[in-house]
């Protein structure tokens, strides 16, 4: 598993990956609660559900420093590209995922005076879902180059004959890799 911030200047941490420093927990990777706006009908059972949203994410991660004396140099490089209230992409990477979303960074929270130093990080990201960071794009004409629709209207059929049938539906497999279903959107430019 990796966890990566990048901030709007192009640094970044990974969370996985800092010397001397490890990650013990991560909140809010699980689906954000839902809020729903509801009608109760006179005369009537139950409830019409007229809206649904989801709410903001919000992602802690606890950290503790076991850099002894560096201890001070990794807290203060952290605020560095951190900060307060900046504006980011927050990345996660594991066998299956690799997804990211736009996140702000709090100030991280540290507890200083004590021989274990904890450190808390919190992100605020708008949307409540992740993005897949490899966008899956099909083009008809790369998987069957012979793939032409020559015009043809004749006087006694209804419509237009397109040329050749694309390849079978079968032979196209797209894999949704997130949590979240997810349509497809497919467009066909004709000349």
């Amino acid at each position: 598993m990796r966890i990566i911030y990048t901030n709007s200047k192009g640094q970044y941490i990974d969370f996985c990956n800092i010397p001397n420093v490890s990650l013990y927990n991560v909140e809010g990777l699980e689906p954000t609660g839902l809020t729903k706006g509801t009608i109760k009908k006179a005369y009537t059972n139950g409830i019409i559900i007229n809206n649904t949203a989801r709410a903001e994410r919000q992602i802690i991660l606890n950290l503790a420093l076991e850099g002894g004396y560096l201890n001070d140099s990794i807290r203060r490089k952290l605020y560095e590209i951190l900060g307060d209230k900046e504006q980011g992409e927050f990345r996660y990477i594991d066998e299956e995922l690799d997804v990211y979303t736009e996140a702000y960074a709090e100030a991280p929270q540290v507890e200083t005076w004590t021989l274990e130093p904890t450190m808390q990080v919190a992100f605020t990201c708008p949307s409540a879902f992740f993005k897949d960071t490899q966008e899956t794009v099909l083009n008809l004409f790369q998987v069957d180059p012979r793939l032409q629709f020559p015009l043809e209207i004749k006087e006694d059929e209804n419509g237009v004959i397109m040329g050749e049938e694309p390849p079978a539906a079968n032979e196209f497999v797209l894999l949704n890799k997130g949590q979240v279903s997810t349509g497809v959107k497919i467009v066909c430019n004709f000349t």
